[in-house]
């Protein structure tokens, strides 16, 4: 099931209460359609950002995704109950550890 909380609304359909759960077409349809989000940055973090597009060359759309992904490679390493890993040139592991639990079968 996906969970959708604010889709736009659109001829002939109602909008969901937050929280409130669809399935099968809904949620396609809804998923299909993308969802826009703003998000409020620091100043450091707003700095942060525009260098990492500068050094990226990726639009912010993009590089939100890429993020995006990354985390969901790193929450589903954790559900799976592994590690994460970078390693530096001489070959050096270190786990990455970011500041939140995954909880094990988080459904994915």
């Amino acid at each position: 099931m996906s969970k959708i909380e604010n889709p736009e609304s659109a001829k002939g359909q109602r909008m969901l209460e937050p929280g409130e759960e669809v399935t099968g077409t809904q949620a396609v349809t809804a998923m299909a359609k993308g969802r826009r989000i703003t998000v409020d940055l620091t100043a450091s973090a707003g700095s942060e950002l525009a260098r990492l597009k500068k050094v990226s060359g990726l639009s912010t759309a993009e590089l939100f995704r890429h993020a995006f992904n990354l985390l969901r490679l790193y929450v589903a390493a954790k559900d799976e109950g592994n590690e994460m890993y970078v390693s530096d040139r001489g070959g050096k592991d270190r786990v990455i550890e970011l500041p939140f639990l995954v909880s094990r079968d988080s459904g994915r």
